[in-house]
Formats: structure tokens, C-alpha cells, sequence
């Protein structure tokens, strides 16, 4: 696994991910697109 990169943002940390991930971010936003209703519940 690659090492994550930490970057100043305003006055917040980001994240920088390696180009890996890509595949796998493409498909948890299509699951967080289609079930955004309940992640809002949850996120009460």
C-alpha cells in the first residue's frame, strides 16, 4: 500500500490518494449517489 500524502488546506488537513484508489473511489460514489437518503439519516 501506498503512503499517504498530508497537505494543509485553509486550516484543515487534506489527503492526497494515489492514483489506485481511483477505481475504488468511482464505485463507492456511485453507491453513495443512489443510497444518499440513508447516509444522511445516518450521518444524524
Amino acid at each position: 500500500m501506498s503512503a499517504l500524502k498530508l497537505t494543509q488546506v485553509g486550516e484543515s488537513l487534506g489527503v492526497i490518494l494515489p492514483k489506485e484508489l481511483e477505481v475504488q473511489l468511482g464505485a463507492a460514489r456511485k453507491i453513495m449517489k443512489s443510497r444518499r437518503r440513508v447516509l444522511r439519516e445516518l450521518a444524524r
